[in-house]
């Protein structure tokens, strides 16, 4: 199933860079798998940069702790608009080894806690109060119509 995982995120991530745009962060609340770009993530929250650039991070995190698997890559130029946004394509290169307990950034630190602290609420959205919930420590959350459905 891990696999499988990785390769939707590889796809996901490669066909966005491919149309010129940053891969945007991918959670899997049922699963808790949260997957990003490294230094996508790093930037938008005014972060250093820790680990290899560009590098696919996913994280596969259960009630008991969580393990960090970075997937780096260099970026082959497709093409150049003629407004200068870059169509890329990512060049695998070897993983390091999985890091249990892998030091997380702030943003994917907190997702993952809300993920699993127990809400007493009788609500229809449990995703959309966790949402709430890390909007009112300060995190920008944005969901796609994919969540909406």
């Amino acid at each position: 199933m891990w696999n499988g995982l990785v390769g939707v995120a590889k796809k996901r991530y490669t066909a966005s860079l491919g149309e010129g745009v940053v891969p945007r962060p991918l959670m899997m609340p049922l699963v808790v798998v949260l997957a990003w770009e490294t230094h996508d993530v790093a930037t938008a929250c005014e972060l250093p940069v820790v680990g290899p650039a560009p590098c696919l991070s996913m994280v596969l995190a259960t009630r008991d702790g969580h393990v960090l698997h970075q997937f780096p890559s260099s970026e082959q130029l497709l093409s150049r608009s003629s407004e200068g946004w870059a169509s890329v394509a990512p060049d695998w290169r070897p993983a390091p080894a999985p890091q249990p307990g892998g030091e997380l950034v702030p943003p994917i630190q907190a997702a993952v806690n809300f993920s699993f602290t127990p809400i007493e609420l009788d609500h229809p959205d449990p995703f959309g109060v966790t949402v709430v919930l890390m909007e009112e420590d300060g995190y920008r959350i944005s969901l796609t119509e994919a969540f909406a459905r």
